[in-house]
């Protein structure tokens, strides 16, 4: 089976199991940096320190999802918790793979700030898709915490995180500690 085909057969599946919702969610216009902030349940920090996937029956449906741990480092808003697992529809379970686009992919050692929806769990927990994902990348010669969207592009601030400069050599890249300080703040902590 192709890709394309078995994105086809997870965009119908989640479709026809009353997610609908979801499916539009792959053309999301970028969020406000405070739209972001106030629609998370959940704001923190951590490392991915694994990803499992698995079969999941809903209804009638049987989909792929993959839980995903992250070992907490800092909470912003919402509950403190050292582990948070969050559950993302798509991934492999032997030959098969089920993809849904614009859904961000983990990978064990990954180290992020994560806005998660607020409300009962989904098969999309962040905020604006990708857009509630932000990296935690190292500066040049592996010094300083920087953070970059989810395509891994430096950002320059909060409240341009959706349209990366890209001349970053003229400015600075946002700091993992100015970032993190933007969130309380608005976060009212």
């Amino acid at each position: 089976m192709t890709i394309r085909f078995l994105v086809r057969i997870a965009a119908l599946l989640i479709a026809l199991a009353g997610w609908q919702p979801l499916v539009r969610a792959a053309v999301v216009t970028p969020p406000t940096f405070e739209a972001l902030v106030d629609s998370a349940g959940d704001i923190f920090l951590g490392q991915v320190i694994s990803t499992a996937s698995r079969f999941e029956q809903r209804g009638a449906k049987r989909l792929i999802v993959t839980d995903v741990t992250f070992r907490t480092e800092e909470v912003l808003k919402g509950t403190s918790e050292a582990l948070k697992i969050l559950t993302f529809i798509g991934g492999q379970v032997g030959e098969l793979r089920m993809e849904l686009p614009g859904t961000p992919t983990f990978m064990v050692g990954d180290r992020d700030v994560v806005f998660v929806q607020r409300g009962r769990p989904t098969l999309m927990p962040i905020v604006g898709l990708f857009h509630g994902r932000f990296h935690v990348v190292t500066g040049p010669g592996g010094v300083g915490a920087f953070v970059a969207n989810n395509s891994r592009q430096p950002i320059a601030s909060a409240g341009e995180y959706a349209r990366p400069s890209r001349a970053l050599a003229a400015t600075r890249p946002l700091t993992l500690s100015d970032f993190l300080r933007t969130i309380r703040t608005m976060a009212g902590r």
